[in-house]
């Protein structure tokens, strides 16, 4: 997708030396921009139209992703839908297995039952598992950090830069 008019060589340096399944970019595109002579700044300028570039077509494609994700969950659940009214058929029919020429079916049992608890309380400690999760608060680290001007022992806090396109 080319939404900007940008020098050849620049937009053939990225084309050819990023690998289009990962996005990495190799070291001969980076020795291929930097060997580039021409002004920084219209570079630089370039550079940044081919980011808002991938950024759109991610954009696209994430669409894409979100709309055929929607229709696979739609698939699975009317398969679900068919297998759940063809086991309780096949109960009711009192049929084990059906064998056809193209699909053959069978009732099978899940290898692990489900337990499941209605009332907590009645059941003896024998059976209770109790868990404690430990995890660090890190919104009240990052306020005692900004209020006092002291990080708690045992914490870092690093910020990162980040290039922001507009």
């Amino acid at each position: 997708m080319h939404l900007y008019e940008i020098r050849g060589e620049i937009r053939k340096a990225i084309e050819e030396h990023v690998d289009q399944e990962t996005g990495e970019i190799s070291d001969e595109a980076a020795a291929a921009l930097t060997s580039l002579e021409m002004d920084f700044r219209e570079k630089s300028e370039s550079i940044g139209c081919i980011i808002r570039e991938r950024i759109a077509e991610g954009e696209a494609i994430s669409i894409e992703a979100d709309r055929l994700a929607k229709r696979a969950r739609a698939a699975k659940n009317d398969a679900d839908r068919l297998k759940s009214y063809l086991l309780d058929q096949m109960v009711a029919a009192g049929l084990r297995k059906i064998k056809g020429t193209r699909v053959s079916l069978a009732v099978a049992r899940a290898g692990t039952p489900r337990c499941e608890c209605a009332d907590l309380t009645a059941v003896s400690a024998a059976f209770i598992k109790t868990e404690v999760t430990q995890k660090l608060d890190r919104a009240a680290v990052l306020d005692e950090a900004k209020t006092t001007g002291i990080t708690p022992r045992g914490v870092t806090i690093t910020y990162t830069d980040y290039l922001r396109v507009t």
